[in-house]
């Protein structure tokens, strides 16, 4: 089963504002380079599982699904 991931949006007057759950990690950074492109702004991802939150582009530029993302705890 693949890991899933709520993507958000940060908007600076109200606060984040979740946009989706997507399977899978490089569903995930597609997901996001599309947003990123059809809507720009800034994105983080929250996996709940480790209840550990990451930016966008930390995402967008990974190389991969061996690739270890940082994530910050909530």
């Amino acid at each position: 089963m693949k890991a899933t991931y709520d993507i958000f949006r940060r908007i600076p007057e109200s606060g984040p504002v979740w946009i989706e759950s997507v399977q899978g990690f490089e569903n995930t950074k597609a997901r996001l380079l599309h947003l990123i492109n059809f809507r720009p702004g800034e994105y983080f991802v929250f996996d709940s599982t480790t209840a550990r939150i990451t930016p966008a582009s930390s995402l967008v530029h990974a190389s991969g699904p061996a690739t270890t993302v940082p994530f910050e705890r909530v």
